[in-house]
């Protein structure tokens, strides 16, 4: 009697490899597409598509960053306190 599901089988055969590596690589875009979607952000008064880097909305004009009184480090509008210098930021600075 022969066996012919062992090593020297199909189990490891080149269909069965390729699937595995399909699927690794699927696994791989999933997460790269995942965190490239992450990556974006949106103005939280009209939802337009914003960079991190944006100071103001270029779609509604919304502050989105602002300077710290304090610092003049860039600090996001709707933040209470500096974290770099600790001030505390007033609402009539807006």
């Amino acid at each position: 009697m022969s066996c012919d599901w062992g090593w020297t089988g199909h189990w490891l055969g080149g269909n069965t490899l390729i699937l595995i590596l399909l699927m690794i690589t699927g696994a791989i875009l999933t997460i790269l597409f995942l965190k490239n979607k992450a990556d974006k952000y949106h103005c939280p008064t009209c939802q337009g598509a914003v960079e991190n880097e944006y100071l103001r909305c270029p779609h509604c004009g919304t502050t989105l960053k602002k300077h710290c009184p304090g610092c003049s480090g860039i600090i996001k509008a709707k933040w209470n306190y500096c974290p770099e210098c600790q001030a505390e930021i007033h609402k009539k600075l807006e």
